[in-house]
């Protein structure tokens, strides 16, 4: 096993290294954090309006958290938020029309990177390499969680 760590110690680092590169090309390609954009992704998938506490929880952050984020991307103009005509305590999000542009936007970029990405793997090895990513993420992802366990 020990003829392997150092090998994976470098895969780490470099896919450590290329989820921060995303971010900083993704932020020069569309002017928002990468929250913001989860929002709006989020906003585009859901298709229609939703309550602050319901997008809160979908993205796993809290309501002080979910309301600096849409205060942002209100100002920006890419979101409206509004309250319920059923309960003055409850707020919706609903995506402008320059907000499901800009979404797209993102969208489109990660599929291009996807395609150039699959386009670079021979044709017979697509599935063998994706099942192999896949099994890498899964396993990196439970680690984490029993290394989150173990400090509790």
């Amino acid at each position: 096993m020990k003829k392997y760590e150092k090998a994976f110690k470098r895969l780490n680092h470099k896919m450590n290294s290329l989820c921060v590169q995303k971010d900083v090309v993704h932020h020069s390609c569309t002017n928002l954090g990468r929250m913001e954009c989860t929002v709006l992704q989020f906003l585009v998938d859901f298709g229609s309006k939703i309550t602050m506490k319901e997008l809160a929880a979908l993205i796993r952050v809290s309501n002080s958290r979910i309301t600096r984020i849409v205060d942002n991307l209100v100002r920006k103009g890419y979101v409206k938020r509004f309250p319920s005509n059923a309960d003055r305590r409850v707020w919706y999000a609903e995506l402008t029309k320059e907000g499901e542009e800009m979404a797209n936007v993102s969208i489109l970029e990660i599929k291009g990177i996807i395609k150039t990405v699959i386009d670079g793997i021979p044709a017979d090895e697509v599935d063998t390499v994706l099942n192999h990513v896949e099994l890498f993420v899964d396993l990196y992802k439970k680690a984490l969680l029993l290394g989150m366990d173990d400090a509790n």
